[in-house]
């Protein structure tokens, strides 16, 4: 007589998402540790790690665009004191969105009330309370019992400005209310059995035990506690999609026999789990939404791949989920950049799946002799050139008065008045040997510190109207000037009024806040449209601007009084055929210092304006 005992793969209960009061805050999921499920199936699924990474990198795209190109530099410049860029920042929030369906950003204050830093906060290390008001952070979410790390954070709300504040960007499920799902909420049974199977066919080898067999113990029936220890150890070593162990056990009274291993397993297991990786497949391609997989690096039977079917897969798949998350990204990083200066409009800039390819002829003539010799492997030629005064190289071809009263005319055309303006700060252009321009990043940076200069201004004015400029720049920590070209703002604008009085026998200035002045303090909008424009003048320290030798070209030019945007001196350098940046024909001899340089005494200066109301 057989005593057979059958043991069956263990069971499995994959964690469940819910939401349930726990003292201040939401359990996420039923043991609180639902992220970290979802970042273990990231982390072991190839599949979805593949198109969660992909799709991160879609949305992503080239980074922030600015519309006005002038702006293009703050998609770099520092946001943090990690040394983080606003790019950095979205890569990790789109790779979020993505894995959660949510992510957490830190604003951090300064004394001033003003936001100083903008940080990525780990989304597993976040709970909320029921409303989404508070938020608590932890290392320890992990462990059993409640955290003794936790630290409390209220909400941004773009009124309590003190401080740290979290915002917490979610996408709308139904039925979810303190926190949300991904968006491949549906595919994760499909997500954790690609795991599993995976897991299966290592530790089958592993093992070298294969599912599906029958072990028969010839020597004698054991006692019943005897059956079950065998049964538990068995159970215990292969059971299970880690020890890839179903099987059945068998014990018989014939002695002369020693234990058989019979196989009973279906002889087209191969199909069977390549039928299985496939539906796997499938049903994780739709819960993620992908219209072909070739667009994440996964290559699948019967797809050739060519150029023309990927781009047509990337401009369906960029149309029907891409675009969606890169309007909601933007949507909030306009609200939450605005009160860092970041005040012109921006897009994320789409990404081509594939570059485009040009012939070598046309990469000759589109590159330099260093850059092609650099391709090739080759040192640079040896520089031959003299750069005189960081100008830009030029022929100094002699120009007519038909082509001076011709370059006028065009420069006409374009502009602004410039005495519609408020100069805050100005600067010399200064240019590299291949006419490229040398950016100050100090400079660069004044039209973002003079909107928030602006408002600590005006509540040291309230404090005390006759404070000066001086204790005004060491109170902010701020250069004098850019404390001087916000005063002037702010008069422009008509947000203060400014009076000179005899205090105790001393004139000093008074400074009073208008009534506009006090809204636009209370309700802390950036205080005037600050931009960059481009003017000819001459150079600092060489006297008037127009003197007996000066060219018609420069004397017209500097008799227009207009300021013009980069994009329009382009335009009338196209206009006219020639680099208007480099157009500084002539030779000056400079009386005071003897030198004689191949161009004349006028420049092109970058000025940060305020336009006057």
């Amino acid at each position: 007589m057989n005593n057979i005992i059958s043991i069956g793969f263990s069971e499995y209960s994959n964690p469940k998402f819910a939401e349930k009061k726990n003292q201040d805050w939401i359990t996420y999921g039923d043991d609180n540790k639902y992220p970290y499920h979802l970042l273990n199936l990231l982390n072991t699924s190839a599949k979805h790690n593949a198109i969660v990474n992909g799709k991160a990198n879609f949305i992503v795209g080239s980074g922030l665009q600015w519309e006005d190109e002038q702006y293009q530099y703050l998609a770099e410049k520092d946001i943090n004191r990690a040394g983080e860029s606003i790019n950095d920042i979205l890569a990790k929030i789109a790779l979020d969105l993505e894995v959660f369906g949510g992510c957490y950003l830190e604003v951090i204050y300064n004394t001033f009330n003003e936001p100083v830093s903008l940080y990525h906060i780990d989304y597993a290390k976040v709970r909320s309370n029921v409303d989404n008001t508070e938020f608590y952070i932890s290392e320890q979410w992990e462990t059993k019992g409640k955290p003794d790390d936790i630290i409390t954070i209220k909400a941004y709300d773009g009124e309590n400005t003190e401080g740290k504040k979290i915002i917490y960007l979610k996408e709308y499920r139904p039925n979810v209310n303190t926190y949300t799902l991904p968006s491949y909420q549906g595919a994760l049974n499909y997500i954790e059995l690609d795991v599993a199977v995976s897991e299966f066919h290592l530790n089958a080898i592993h093992n070298g035990l294969m599912p599906s067999k029958m072990i028969s113990f010839n020597n004698g029936t054991p006692s019943v506690e005897e059956q079950r220890t065998i049964e538990r150890q068995l159970k215990e070593k292969f059971a299970g999609e880690k020890n890839a162990g179903k099987f059945i056990i068998n014990f018989n009274n014939d002695p002369a026999k020693a234990p058989t291993v019979l196989d009973l397993s279906a002889s087209d297991l191969d199909k069977q789990f390549d039928l299985l990786n496939r539906t796997i497949q499938q049903e994780i391609f739709s819960g993620h939404r992908v219209t072909s997989p070739l667009l994440f690096g996964i290559a699948t039977e019967g797809a050739l791949g060519n150029r023309n079917e990927i781009r047509e897969a990337y401009q369906i798949f960029q149309n029907t989920y891409i675009n969606g998350k890169q309007i909601f990204i933007e949507r909030w990083l306009k609200y939450i950049l605005a009160p860092f200066g970041y005040n012109t409009d921006f897009t994320i800039k789409q990404t081509e799946p594939l570059a485009f390819e040009f012939s070598e002829q046309v990469l000759a003539q589109a590159m330099t002799r260093d850059e092609i010799r650099e391709k090739l492997g080759l040192p640079k030629l040896e520089q031959q050139d003299v750069v005189i005064a960081e100008q830009p190289k030029q022929s100094f071809k002699a120009f007519t008065k038909e082509d001076d009263d011709f370059a006028i005319a065009v420069f006409s055309e374009f502009g602004q008045d410039a005495d519609k303006f408020v100069v805050i700060n100005s600067k010399p252009m200064r240019f590299d040997a291949e006419g490229r321009e040398l950016h100050d990043e100090e400079f660069a940076g004044v039209d973002i510190i003079i909107t928030t200069v602006q408002s600590s201004v005006l509540d040291l004015i309230r404090q005390n109207p006759l404070i000066s400029a001086k204790d005004i720049s060491e109170a902010l920590k701020v250069d004098r000037n850019v404390v001087n070209g916000a005063i002037a703002s702010l008069e422009a604008n008509k947000l203060i009024i400014q009076s000179e009085i005899n205090d105790n026998g001393t004139m000093v200035v008074k400074r009073e806040i208008t009534k506009e002045g006090r809204v636009q303090r209370n309700e802390r909008k950036p205080l005037a449209d600050v931009k960059i424009y481009y003017q000819y003048e001459v150079m600092s320290g060489l006297g008037a601007e127009i003197i007996d030798t000066t060219r018609d070209f420069c004397r017209n030019l500097i008799n227009l009084r207009k300021v013009f945007t980069r994009a329009e001196i382009e335009q009338v350098s196209q206009r006219l055929g020639y680099s208007v940046w480099a157009r500084r024909g002539g030779f000056y001899h400079n009386p005071k210092t003897g030198v004689t340089t191949p161009y004349c005494r006028h420049q092109w200066v970058k000025k940060i304006l305020v336009e006057k109301r």
